[in-house]
């Protein structure tokens, strides 16, 4: 009789990256920071994609839109203008998104995250652009107060003339688990290897096309080449969490599935 089973994807089995261990209190939390180079990144596009695509693992995702810029993430989540636009710091709350995801519009301050299910959490946090700096640089020195132990910085290259000086900044002042660069465009890779923590996810291509869309891609045309681009990224981005997870020693202890293999 021949071999029926399937063969399995790496997608197949991503719900299973962010484990807690047995007995533990709380579900497993990890911090995702968001920030382009500039406003040509569309930032709020792309964290909008990947909300959606972890949660789509089965991961309780809380998206904090404090990236002061619009469009926002909130607008790509097709949310009504009242509730992604403040123009006051009391103003806010937290609402159901597309896919899912909690959005959180606020213009200051991360409210608690409450949650009663067991399943693994990513907070994720859209940014301001590093350039202008000064912005960027005061967003940092308030996350750094919530942010989990496992802190992942997905930084978005347009260009990456601004980039490199700004991320080894980052890394001096927040010490993330990891930096990792998604380039937009034809923007070219960082030979310079100073920081191993840097770590290049590749190419993005095809999306500016989609702008005029405000449901993501990953939900639209959840089998295009760009919704399967960013459940790429997802999942390069999920097996970190957990790398850095277990050797962090973190009290919610990450542990990655058995099926797959670090590259």
């Amino acid at each position: 009789m021949g071999d029926t089973r399937k063969r399995r994807h790496i997608r197949d089995i991503a719900h299973l990256y962010i484990s807690g261990s047995k007995g533990e209190s709380h579900a497993p939390c990890a911090t995702l920071l968001i920030a382009g180079e500039d406003r040509r990144c569309f930032s709020g596009f792309h964290a909008a994609n990947l909300a959606t695509a972890i949660s789509a693992k089965g991961i309780s995702v809380r998206l904090f839109e404090r990236s002061g810029l619009l469009p926002n993430a909130g607008y790509f989540m097709s949310l009504p203008p009242r509730r992604y636009i403040r123009w006051e710091e009391g103003e806010g709350g937290t609402f159901a998104g597309l896919g899912g995801v909690k959005i959180d519009c606020s213009l200051k301050g991360y409210p608690t995250f409450e949650d009663d299910s067991r399943r693994p959490r990513v907070e994720l946090v859209h940014l301001p652009p590093v350039v202008p700096e000064e912005l960027f640089r005061e967003s940092l020195l308030e996350v750094r107060g919530f942010a989990e132990p496992v802190t992942i910085l997905l930084a978005l290259g347009i260009q990456g003339m601004a980039l490199g000086e700004a991320l080894a900044r980052v890394v001096t002042a927040l010490r993330p688990a990891a930096t990792c660069v998604l380039r937009l465009g034809e923007t070219p890779r960082d030979r310079g290897g100073h920081d191993p923590r840097v770590l290049d996810l590749g190419r993005l291509g095809e999306w500016e096309s989609a702008l005029r869309d405000r449901v993501p891609a990953v939900i639209r045309a959840p089998d295009s080449a760009l919704s399967r681009a960013y459940h790429s990224v997802c999942e390069s981005l999920l097996f970190k969490i957990n790398q850095f997870g277990r050797k962090s020693g973190a009290p919610s202890a990450f542990e990655i599935s058995t099926g797959i293999r670090s590259g």
